[in-house]
């Protein structure tokens, strides 16, 4: 059975078609609610972004997905999907 997949173009055209709004509406299609429980804790994955890089999820578009989680009843947080990278200068490890 092949999954769905939801597409939602994200540029804001008017205000009744904001990013926001339509990151709201992307959630409520999926049913994303139907999948949380009262008090489940609830993780949003995110990659947080790297030294020097502007690659990142806005954190105002999080904050729509955490306000829904909240408003099913669970308790959101939001996590990283980080990376380490050798000889990057920043961090340096040794044993």
């Amino acid at each position: 059975m092949a999954s769905k997949v939801y597409f939602s173009d994200l540029r804001a055209r008017n205000p009744e078609e904001s990013t926001i709004s339509k990151i709201q509406k992307l959630f409520d299609k999926a049913g994303f609610a139907e999948f949380l429980r009262e008090g489940d804790l609830t993780a949003i994955k995110i990659h947080f972004g790297e030294y020097g890089s502007d690659g990142y999820i806005n954190p105002v578009f999080v904050r729509q997905v955490v306000e829904k989680i909240r408003a099913a009843g669970a308790k959101p947080f939001v996590t990283d999907t980080n990376t380490l990278y050798s000889g990057s200068g920043i961090i340096q490890l040794t044993t």
